[in-house]
């Protein structure tokens, strides 16, 4: 199903217990058990932050179960924030904020599997950063939808959000040499495909037979940058928006660098989660 599709949702009423269950492989169509693992344990950092809920997590592929009482509770809050806009532009902030630790995470994690020192470190670091971008997807995802109302598709674009498809279809035809070739692999290839797998566009085979583009592939940089809005409800359709493009970007590229750590310690890429890593 579409990564666009509103998560409360996409729910199962267990009535048995009267409990709400959420099954991430009934939403997104991945490969990977840890792709799973960051929807869930992002899910379930949520619901700690919205409504002090505890409850546990399924020893599955990224399930998470909650009583129906705590669930409404924090779509309660969740309900509240978006109601208010003080409230909202707290959240944008930390959604901002949060998008920037990851991103320094994954630099980390970058240099660190390079020299192959303190990877293990890096790589608990990379995954409490993505779980913390994870844990604003269900108010981001609410907000969104309220404002879609009121803002049209055509004014968010004039707000200069940036999109992944495009800054991968910009970076590709910049391709002209092998330095492209690899700067393009590691920056942006993997934005091609939601699974660890490694994608056609990390193939310095595949890329070498492309028309040859101007050059100049560089280092991904998106900076946060609101100089086009005009008003307080402008900055936070921006801040959302560019919350939803840049967590689509790191959590792939957080996705694709725990692989390269997979290949390195010869594990398994798909069947290898936070349970088999960190014994959570």
């Amino acid at each position: 199903m579409a990564e666009s599709e509103r998560m409360y949702d996409m729910v199962l009423n267990y009535l048995k217990d009267n409990s709400i269950i959420y099954d991430f492989q009934l939403i997104y169509d991945t490969d990977s058990k840890l792709h799973f693992d960051f929807y869930a344990y992002g899910l379930a950092k949520e619901l700690q932050l919205l409504a002090n809920v505890n409850d546990k997590m399924i020893p599955a592929y990224g399930m998470v179960k909650i009583s129906k009482e705590k669930y409404q509770k924090a779509l309660d809050k969740i309900d509240l924030i978006c109601d208010d806009y003080n409230l909202l532009i707290i959240e944008v902030e930390n959604m901002k904020n949060a998008i920037k630790r990851l991103i320094g995470a994954n630099i980390l994690l970058e240099e660190s599997l390079n020299n192959e020192k303190d990877m293990f470190e890096s790589l608990k670091l990379c995954f409490n950063s993505v779980i913390d971008v994870m844990a604003y997807r269900m108010i981001s995802e609410k907000a969104s939808e309220m404002l879609a109302e009121c803002v049209n598709i055509e004014h968010i674009s004039e707000l200069g959000v940036p999109s992944y498809l495009l800054i991968l279809k910009q970076n590709k035809e910049k391709i002209k040499n092998n330095d492209d070739i690899i700067m393009f692999i590691k920056e942006y290839g993997y934005l091609s495909s939601f699974n660890i797998a490694p994608t056609l566009y990390e193939s310095e085979k595949y890329l070498s037979t492309l028309n040859k583009g101007c050059g100049g592939v560089i280092p991904m940089h998106i900076s946060y940058d609101d100089s086009y809005c005009k008003s307080d409800m402008d900055k936070i359709v921006y801040g959302l928006s560019w919350y939803s493009e840049l967590r689509h970007i790191y959590q792939l590229r957080t996705l694709r660098n725990f692989r390269w750590y997979f290949e390195k310690k010869r594990f398994d890429i798909h069947k290898t989660g936070v349970g088999e890593l960190f014994g959570l």
